[in-house]
C-alpha cells in the first residue's frame, strides 16, 4: 500500500525533474545503479544465510532486516535532498471526494489512460507468481536458503544488463515503444515455467 502511495509523487517529481527526451536513459541509469547494488546485496544475502557466516536463525534474518532498514533510511535521506522543480501554475486543492470523482471521469473519458491502466493491471497480475518462486524452491524442491541471494543476484543481473538495450529503445524509438516491447517480452516470460 505504501508503494502505491509513494509511486504518485515519485513519478511526478521524476516527470518534472527529467526532460521527456532523457527520461528513458535516466531510468536506465537508475536501474543500472540499483541493480548493481542489488547484485551485491544478493551475494551478501547468500553469505549471511549460508553456514559459512556462522549465523543461525533468527540472527541471520535479523541482520538482513537491519541492513534493509539502514538501506531504506539512507534512500529516504538522499531522496529528501532532491529539490522539486517549481511549477508555473499551482493546481487548486480539491476535496478527496471530488478528486476521486475526477479520477473516475478521467478513466471513463480518456481512452488512452484507460488502456494504460488496464495494461498496468494485467502486467502486475502476470507478475504475481514472482514472490512464490523462492519459498517453493526452499520448501518443495529442498533448496538451501543460501540460494535466495543467488536468485536476487541472477534477477538483478538480467535487469541491469537489459537496461542498456532499454535505454537505447527509449531514446531512439520513444517511451511508448519501450513500454510496448517490455510488455511483449513479459508476455513471453510465461513460457519459462511452462517449458
Amino acid at each position: 500500500s505504501m508503494m502505491g502511495v509513494m509511486n504518485v509523487p515519485w513519478m511526478d517529481i521524476m516527470g518534472k525533474a527529467i526532460p521527456a527526451s532523457r527520461r528513458a536513459r535516466g531510468f536506465a541509469y537508475r536501474r543500472f545503479a540499483g541493480g548493481a547494488t542489488s547484485m551485491a546485496a544478493g551475494v551478501m544475502i547468500s553469505y549471511v544465510l549460508s553456514k559459512r557466516s556462522g549465523l543461525i536463525f533468527p540472527d541471520n534474518y535479523a541482520l538482513l532486516f537491519i541492513f534493509s532498514g539502514v538501506g531504506t533510511l539512507l534512500a529516504v535521506l538522499i531522496f529528501r535532498q532532491i529539490r522539486e522543480p517549481i511549477e508555473d501554475k499551482v493546481r487548486p486543492q480539491l476535496p478527496l471526494k471530488e478528486y476521486l470523482i475526477n479520477g473516475v471521469h478521467l478513466l471513463r473519458d480518456d481512452f488512452n489512460f484507460r488502456r494504460l491502466c488496464l495494461v498496468q493491471f494485467l502486467w502486475g497480475f502476470s507478475m504475481m507468481a514472482g514472490p512464490f518462486y523462492v519459498p517453493y524452491g526452499i520448501s518443495v524442491l529442498g533448496m538451501s536458503t543460501a540460494y535466495v541471494g543467488m536468485f536476487v543476484t541472477a534477477t538483478q543481473f538480467s535487469s541491469v544488463f537489459s537496461n542498456v538495450a532499454w535505454a537505447w529503445v527509449g531514446r531512439y524509438r520513444g517511451n511508448q515503444a519501450l513500454f510496448l516491447y517490455g510488455t511483449y517480452l513479459l508476455a513471453l516470460s510465461v513460457l519459462v515455467p511452462i517449458l
